[in-house]
């Protein structure tokens, strides 16, 4: 329909406008016009924006299952949660350094508590390794020690050892017994025995060794022992694996 044509239709003959009224009517009538045009572009951005929704409302809903997400979980996937939080737990305490981690009994779990195992992963390791890093920088500030080493040719050595927020030291003893070596034109290690250790001093608590292995390194000239053991304290145990070198001196000597 043209709405100018038909308005001009509807006009009596003997209707008299001036140019300034003709021009006010078009004005309007083109006005008109553009409103209703511009309806449908709004209407076309409207129709996307909700087919968008609809598309990505059932990905946005797995998002958040897979993440952790507010769908409370059943208690079957509770209990297949807690199963893996326990061995991500005792794979942590496998590496035994010294850091205390358990896992909450389950009752005790509040909803908002119940993470993927993958984020409770990150989160038991990245435990650890704020540990590491802070254990790293006390034992930095410590002196370091030598080697006393009798008559008998058994060397000891003091090892500072680090538990959260504490500091104690363990002396490892070892027989080391020495030979001269022509190519290196120097005495060197030949053999290592009886590797023990225990608290050394006045440090507090309890030292317990469970393993060691000695290694002879660097053409004789050093020794490399890993040592397990358990430190106990006000009837809490923890487990610890730490390495420990001693050095060999043109003489014999270990340092």
């Amino acid at each position: 329909m043209n709405i100018k044509r038909e308005f001009e239709r509807s006009l009596p003959d003997s209707l008299i406008l001036t140019d300034e009224e003709k021009r006010k009517i078009r004005s309007r009538i083109n006005e008109k016009t553009i409103v209703q045009i511009r309806y449908k572009p709004i209407l076309v951005s409207v129709l996307s924006l909700l087919l968008l929704f609809i598309i990505l409302a059932p990905a946005l809903s797995m998002d958040r299952l897979i993440t952790g997400s507010s769908i409370p979980l059943t208690a079957t996937k509770k209990q297949q949660y807690y199963e893996q939080y326990l061995q991500i737990v005792e794979k942590a305490m496998e590496q035994k350094t010294g850091i205390s981690i358990e896992v909450a009994p389950k009752e005790s779990f509040e909803e908002t508590d119940w993470v993927t195992p993958r984020e409770y992963n990150n989160m038991i390791q990245a435990h650890v390794d704020s540990f590491l890093q802070e254990e790293k920088k006390v034992l930095a500030s410590l002196p370091i020690e030598h080697a006393v080493m009798n008559s008998d040719g058994v060397a000891s050595k003091k090892k500072y050892l680090y538990f959260s927020d504490m500091v104690t030291s363990v002396l490892v003893s070892g027989t080391f017994k020495t030979e001269y070596d022509d190519d290196a034109a120097r005495q060197v290690v030949s053999k290592v025995n009886n590797i023990t250790s225990k608290i050394a001093g006045s440090s507090s608590g309890e030292w317990e060794q469970t393993f060691y292995d000695a290694s002879v390194i660097d053409g004789g000239k050093k020794v490399q022992i890993q040592i397990e053991g358990v430190f106990s304290l006000n009837n809490i145990s923890t487990e610890k694996a730490f390495t420990i070198e001693f050095s060999c001196d043109e003489r014999g000597k270990m340092n």
